[in-house]
């Protein structure tokens, strides 16, 4: 009795609105009807199943009374007599709630029961576009209904009888059978470009297209899209007289909305005459609008996909930034772009590309309701068309029985050029020819490399955003390049006119290191114009460290020899000097003259070409530099202004030759180690150190050079979801030209889907047949380099397949073939304690044990590792780094001097590396006008990109609360910091005043790589740290600090900038199991992330997503501080900036156990160690200190920090160290 009479209660307005409910019979009725449409899950019933009782065909311009009278009206269409029962339920929409009634209810003799409001009904769903579904229970009674629908939603009209709708069932039943739109009233070819005025004329703008005018009669319904909301307005109507009507959004209903926000609008004609529509640019080639014929956004890629040779791909609409979850949900992913729902039967083709053979998966299926029925589509349920130059694949994909949609996920690199066709199985050349490559295979550029770096007109900020190729990207369609990496960034400079800021050019060239490129071209200069910054002059020397980088001449000339150094013995390069820019008149822009004339005076003295486009009066004329028609901002280049400049630039490409560099190098013996997953180094604490190319390297030593060519999931096999001939890496390594190939295949070619388990013969066949052709083909190579085969690393999993063919394939390839085999199954057979915990890959350990095993195979002798002693004396005319036998270690070293700092740098490069060594910095040191060197080696780029832990700093180093000041290092490569490496080293008692670091990746202010447990303590620093790509890290004190590091005692002060990975002290801090200490540690800077390209990176103060911090106690931040409000591992304590130059956050954190604060200059920086002349130990040094030493050495009982005492450092107290404390006050 209670359920019945909250169903009552729950629909009491239709019973009491009524009044007419009498019937127990009915009543019970209505509680089943009920139960069965709210309690009872409901699914909305397939479209062709929806029985629409609305027929506008027999409707009538008018409204009725409640006695059934018509009266006329053009705002309503509404239904003749419509036969219903009590009991059931219907429901209705799209309905206006604010109408005053929805329809009117009758008795089976046609008197009128009643007029029924929304508010008489229950609201099912609200419509996206206003509007909504409503649901009625007929009363005892009532046998007919008559049905007033708004004129706007009179044709797209849905009344059913116990069939509940959402809005996608709503859109899908009156529009069955409509697929087939006979004609678009929009026709782009007579179209005028601009937007439509009252008085019929059209006003130019480069954002709008507007249709001709057509006829339209009174109660005409348009439907149109796709449309921007937020556009001014959406079409001009005018009746027969004349009089315009201007119509915005507010004037139309909302149909349907697309992926990307962009919406189908209806419009409801108020009298006879004329209309014009305008829409977008960017769709005009796409714009659709029908009259009277409902239109929604499925029926708008239905049209367009079923034109001849359509491209069922559409950039600017499909869903971007996200993939397809199991479900058909959506993931947002920026790497990722979902194409629409397209209509096929069994038995289409949908061929597609370009795409990479090693994305998880490419399509999925869906049934006529467009629920998933097929899961995701892998690679290995496709065909391979036809692969590109380089490596990238056409797929096709054909359509099973069950499947009404397919959607196809594609990498959003490719956005604006991925092209999906129906039943058209296209070829490259095709491909090419649709997007109108023309190629000429005799062109020296055809199938060649490049790397492209400069700023934002290099970049391309201006062109389109949806296809931004900017020159780069045009020259390598138009000329078949195989692979072009453009990496401009804008606002980079040449100079340091940018280096606070965006950075400079030079560390571009870093980003795609160990990569072969043919050609390499630089460009810049743009921006240190625009700031104003000094010609400079050329430098007579080509030493980087004569280049005055503060001008253009010595920026450039860092560019030229960082360009010459790691791309001269392979690349072409050139230098491309910016086109006129009279227009703008920012800095010297209008007239770069004298940049570009030492400019000329550089490239000579470098043996560089050069194009002069700056004094190239075709290119200024065809760019009509004086207007903005190309130049929108009189700077940068649209997207015409590409078109027209990239011909040029490549012409001047083919003429280029290799540089011809005079400097003699050792030839090295090229290594390129392919393979799976296992030869990358998956499930190793860090591929690019411990994978097993990357320990062969150190086993071998520098007269090799070692690449890594492994991806995982790769097969020899062709024909699978991720064959290696599909890879980048099997490019690169046919690109390398190597002396040796060591092939590691085999485990990915044992899954089920690339091996059959019930003809292991027939599999093994497949198999061999496939290695066999590798192998050929780089037997084949030019260089004929010595192929080893190596068996597949022994693993817990695929051991069945295995003992039944495998192992056995690869033997007989490698002795059909004479290739020496490495059997690597044999070295690790049963070694479980060196798997990582997948049971397949392996642990650091693990892959030393392949690499042994591969260098014994290769018949190589281990490098002889050389001891370096250090020096008594290493400059003979003037005693540094000497032992310093006041300080009770034994062995300890001094640093007074910056010329002592560079001494003791090159000597931990040269593999000193002061393990159980201390060394004490005696003084404050500027290094104003200098290029600071690292004190040690960072990883630099090797094949391996390995750790070069005999070059790093394993000792202690003892700032004496010394600081550094005015530290500029620039470098194009990993681990740039003060230390670039160390292993178990101690850094305390030191700050960093002021300066710059900038590098490529795991760039910090004072330890790049921390390793082996790095201890910082009392240690602060406020120099700026910029990284140019941040995968693996920036921050401001250290970048990466692995294996038991700790963290006591420090500061921030300066801004860390980046692209991504970016945090205020430590960005890594977790290696294995062992995690970083961090204990009373200040973040007070800022965080910048520039030139973000996706949403999934973000920026953390204490640590890096994914890094443990073990401990994290009594961290403290700055409020207001970008990036302060966003932490991975600890959420610090938020303090106002002037709680750091007040001595509130010295006071909280003297409060924490070990801690010593003070303030100097403003910033609460750590004092717990040795604070020269702090003989109280109060964190201050005053008259107070020189009494209390004074009363000390006088005999009488007081407390004194005697380490800080010893003023002058000589290693004893005496009266000379109170009077050197007076002076400095004095002073």
């Amino acid at each position: 009795m209670y359920f019945l009479v909250i169903m009552l209660k729950y629909n009491s307005k239709r019973v009491i609105n009524l009044n007419k409910i009498t019937s127990k019979a009915c009543i019970l009725t209505m509680i089943l009807t009920l139960f069965s449409t709210f309690i009872l899950p409901s699914h909305a019933a397939p479209a062709a199943e929806y029985e629409n009782r609305y027929d506008i065909s027999t409707a009538r311009n008018c409204y009725v009374r409640e006695d059934g009278t018509e009266v006329s009206s053009a705002n309503f269409f509404t239904s003749d007599y419509i036969p219903v029962s009590p009991g059931e339920t219907l429901y209705l929409g799209p309905c206006d709630p604010a109408q005053g009634y929805q329809f009117a209810v009758f008795d089976a003799a046609k008197n009128g029961l009643g007029l029924m409001k929304s508010a008489d009904c229950e609201t099912v769903a609200g419509l996206s576009g206003g509007g909504a579904i409503l649901s009625y229970v007929v009363p005892e009674q009532a046998a007919y209904i008559r049905m007033s629908a708004a004129v706007v939603y009179a044709r797209w009209f849905l009344l059913t009888r116990d069939q509940p709708f959402d809005e996608e069932s709503l859109l899908r039943a009156v529009t069955a059978g409509g697929a087939a739109i006979a004609s678009n009233l929009y026709d782009k070819t007579t179209a005028d470009y601009g937007y439509r005025n009252a008085d019929h004329s059209v006003t130019s703008s480069a954002s709008h297209w507007s249709s001709k005018e057509f006829a339209v009669a009174a109660n005409d319904t348009i439907f149109f899209g796709p449309c921007n909301e937020n556009q001014n307005f959406q079409l001009y109507a005018w009746n027969t007289a004349g009089t315009a009507s201007k119509v915005n959004a507010s004037g139309l209903k909302i149909v349907d909305r697309f992926d990307n926000g962009q919406v189908i609008y209806a419009y409801r004609c108020l009298s006879d005459g004329t209309v014009s529509l305008v829409n977008a640019s960017a769709y005009n080639d796409y714009y659709l609008a029908t009259k009277n014929q409902p239109l929604t956004v499925q029926l708008y890629y239905n049209y367009w996909d079923s034109r001849e040779n359509a491209n069922c791909y559409f950039p600017t609409l499909d869903k971007t930034g996200a993939y397809l979850n199991n479900d058909g949900s959506y993931t947002d992913y920026a790497n990722h772009s979902c194409s629409h729902y397209i209509a096929v039967q069994e038995g289409d083709t949908l061929t597609f590309g370009p795409a990479v053979a090693g994305q998880g998966y490419h399509a999925m299926g869906f049934d006529a309701e467009k629920t998933a029925v097929t899961g995701k589509v892998t690679a290995s349920a496709l065909e391979s068309t036809d692969t590109f130059s380089d490596g990238r694949m056409l797929y096709t994909y054909t359509v099973p029985a069950g499947i009404s949609y397919v959607r196809v996920v594609n990498s959003t690199s490719y956005k604006s050029s991925f092209v999906i066709f129906k039943n058209n199985p296209i070829t490259v050349e095709d491909y090419n020819n649709y997007m109108g490559i023309q190629v000429d295979p005799s062109s020296p550029l055809y199938r060649k490399t490049a790397l492209f770096v400069g700023d934002s007109i290099c970049y391309g900020s201006q062109d389109d955003a949806s296809n931004r190729l900017a020159w780069a990207g045009r020259i390598a369609q138009r000329y078949g390049m195989s692979r072009t990496n453009n990496a401009a960034v804008s606002g980079t400079s040449l100079s340091t006119a940018r280096a606070e800021r965006q950075g400079k050019i030079v560390l571009q060239l870093a980003q795609y290191s160990g990569w072969h490129y043919d050609y390499v071209i630089l460009h810049g200069g743009v921006n240190d114009a625009w700031d104003s910054f000094p010609v400079g002059e050329v430098s007579d020397s080509f030493d980087p460290a004569d280049f005055d980088l503060s001008t253009y001449a010595g920026g450039l000339e860092e560019l030229i020899y960082t360009a010459v150094k790691y791309y001269g013995k392979t690349a072409a390069i050139g230098y491309l000097m910016n086109f006129k820019a009279p227009g703008c008149s920012t800095g010297n822009i209008s007239d770069m003259s004298a940049y570009f004339a030492v400019g000329k005076q550089i490239c000579e003295k470098w043996g560089i070409a050069y194009y002069d486009m700056y004094n190239s009066e075709e290119i200024s004329e065809a760019l009509k530099v004086t207007t903005n028609t190309y130049l929108p901002d009189y700077i940068h280049l649209n997207a015409a202004g590409y078109d027209i400049i990239a011909p040029y630039i490549g012409a001047w490409m083919e003429t280029l030759e290799p540089y011809d560099s005079s400097v003699e190098e050792h030839e090295k013996t090229v290594i390129a180690c392919v393979g799976d997953s296992i030869t990358k180094g998956e499930m190793s604490n860090d591929v690019n150190r411990f994978s097993y190319p990357a320990q062969l390297q150190d086993l071998i030593g520098d007269d090799y050079e070692v690449l890594n060519l492994g991806w995982g999931g790769a097969t020899a096999q062709t024909g699978t979801g991720n064959p290696f001939k599909g890879t980048y890496q099997y490019k690169q390594s046919l690109e390398a030209d190597p002396d040796i190939v060591v092939m590691m295949f085999g485990h990915n070619d044992t899954k089920a889907a690339n091996w059959d388990t019930s003809n292991h013969e027939a599999s093994k066949a497949k198999f061999k047949a496939h290695l066999t052709e590798l192998v050929q083909e780089y037997q084949n190579m030019p260089s004929q380099p010595t192929v080893y085969i190596a068996t597949p690393a022994w693993a817990q999993g695929p051991l069945s397949v295995f003992n039944n063919g495998m192992l056995d394939a690869i033997r007989e390839v490698a002795q059909e073939q004479n290739c020496t085999l490495i059997d690597v199954h044999a070295a690790t057979f049963e070694r479980s304690d060196l798997l990582a915990s997948d049971a397949v890959h392996f642990t650091d350990e693990g892959y030393a044990l392949i690499a042994e095993t591969v260098r014994e195979g290769l018949g190589l002798n281990k490098a002889e590792k050389k001891e370096v002693e250090i020096p008594d004396n290493v400059n003979p005319e003037r005693p540094v780094m000497r032992a310093y036998s006041q300080y009770p270690e034994a062995g300890a070293y001094a640093l007074e001097t910056v010329e002592d700092v560079e001494i003791f740098g090159d000597l931990i490069a040269s593999g000193v590396t002061f393990k159980n060594k201390t060394v004490y910095l005696m003084n404050d040191l500027d290094f104003s006008g200098k290029n600071f060197r690292p004190l040690g080696s960072s990883t630099g780029v090797t094949a391996a990109n390995r750790i070069l832990y005999d070059h790093a700093f394993q000792g202690t180093f003892n700032g004496n609360g010394h600081t550094f000041s005015n530290v500029y290092i620039s470098s194009m490569w990993w681990d740039t910091a003060l230390f670039p490496v160390t292993y178990g080293a101690v850094i305390q008692n030191f700050g960093l005043a002021s300066g710059r670091i900038e590098g490529l990746d795991i760039t910090a202010s004072i330890v790049g790589y921390g390793d082996g447990g790095t201890v910082l303590e009392n240690v602060w620093s406020a120099a700026d740290v910029y990284s140019a790509r941040t995968a693996d890290g920036a921050a401001g004190i250290a970048a990466n600090m692995r294996n038991g590091g700790t963290m006591t005692n420090v500061a921030y002060y300066g801004t860390v900038s980046g692209n991504m990975n970016i945090a205020g002290l430590c960005s890594w801090g977790q290696s294995g199991n062992t995690a970083l200490v961090m204990r009373n540690c200040v973040f007070a800077g800022r965080l910048d992330l520039l030139n973000v390209k996706s949403t999934n990176y973000r920026s953390y103060t204490f640590g890096r997503y994914g890094a443990t911090v073990s401990v994290n106690e009594n961290l403290f931040g700055v409020i207001g501080r970008e990036g302060t409000t966003s932490v991975d591992t600890a959420v610090p304590v938020l303090l106002d900036e002037t709680a750091y130059s007040d001595g509130t956050a010295a006071a909280l954190l003297n409060a924490c156990e070990g801690a010593r604060w003070v303030v100097r200059e403003g910033r609460t920086v750590p004092g717990a160690g040795i604070l020269r002349g702090d003989a109280d130990g109060d964190g201050l040094v005053s008259t107070a200190d020189a009494v209390r030493l004074m009363r000390y050495l006088n005999g009488h009982t007081v407390e004194l920090n005697a380490a800080n005492a010893d003023f002058n450092g000589d290693g004893r107290l005496s009266i000379a160290d109170a009077v050197a404390i007076l002076r400095q006050l004095a002073a």
